[in-house]
């Protein structure tokens, strides 16, 4: 059974200000989810539609909230500001 995503961090007001700022990752074991995903880009690709996959080998922002296959994040200045490069 799969793990509910949770809440983390501060106080829920503080986090619900920034919600539409969080950006979904998944985790790196999430190996199922990420093929699945992989299937989805092949699609939009065939229909003209640009993706851009994404790595980081830190945790890519301030943590919000949690399962067991992702994390959503609120993206930390310096990455925010890295754009599609």
């Amino acid at each position: 059974m799969a793990t509910p995503f949770r809440d983390v961090g501060e106080k829920r007001a503080r986090r619900r200000k920034h919600e539409g700022l969080a950006v979904c990752w998944f985790r790196e074991d999430a190996i199922e989810h990420i093929a699945k995903a992989r299937l989805l880009v092949e699609m939009l690709a065939r229909a003209d539609i640009p993706f851009v996959e994404r790595w980081s080998d830190r945790l890519p922002g301030k943590l919000c909230a949690e399962d067991d296959v992702q994390v959503a994040v609120v993206p930390f200045r310096d990455l925010a500001r890295e754009g599609d490069g």
